[in-house]
């Protein structure tokens, strides 16, 4: 006989399919982030299942995993950023230099 219950993975996915076609309903610049928050949602499903018996729980958590680690990834990328516009600002003098690094604005240098 077949389960009569939805397992938490499935659940997941069928959550992350909602979520994927309400993306898609959003303004045109929002719905690469619909799609990503739906992505999301079903990567640590098969983990959460152990732990979590509600699908839009688990989906949920999976997200926000996700998002924490794309937080810890940025926050090393700015500090790598700054410990290099550091180790320019010692080495040039006149402090023009590192306003040519692409797509860094001049308000940003204020800071340093």
């Amino acid at each position: 006989m077949g389960r009569s219950f939805e397992s938490v993975r499935m659940g997941v996915k069928e959550v992350s399919a909602r979520w994927s076609r309400a993306g898609r309903a959003l303004k045109k610049e929002d719905q690469i982030c619909g799609q990503k928050l739906s992505d999301m949602a079903k990567k640590h499903s098969s983990e959460a299942f152990y732990a979590l018996d509600d699908p839009l729980e688990a989906g949920i958590f999976s997200a926000l995993i996700e998002i924490l680690k794309e937080m810890e990834d940025t926050q090393k990328e700015l500090e790598e950023m700054r410990e290099e516009i550091k180790r320019l600002q010692k080495t040039e003098t006149n402090g023009e230099h590192y306003r040519k690094i692409e797509g860094l604005p001049d308000a940003a240098m204020k800071r340093y």
